[in-house]
């Protein structure tokens, strides 16, 4: 396994396919912690949305 870093479209060419990693943490301000909450739930759809279309611009054969 070779960790390629985070972020980076140009990985693509190398071979190095996006993979989704998760984080959790602990926010002692309720309002900033709702804040954050909200930015995540239009962040993940986001993010999917990213990963889906560059796995579909990989160099790799897909099975059909």
């Amino acid at each position: 396994m070779f960790e390629g870093g985070a972020q980076g479209v140009h990985k693509l060419a190398r071979g190095l396919m996006p993979v989704t990693t998760r984080s959790a943490h602990a926010i002692a301000d309720p309002e900033f912690a709702r804040a954050i909450g909200a930015f995540l739930i239009d962040e993940r759809t986001e993010v999917a949305r990213t990963v889906d279309e560059l796995e579909r611009a990989g160099p790799f054969r897909q099975e059909a």
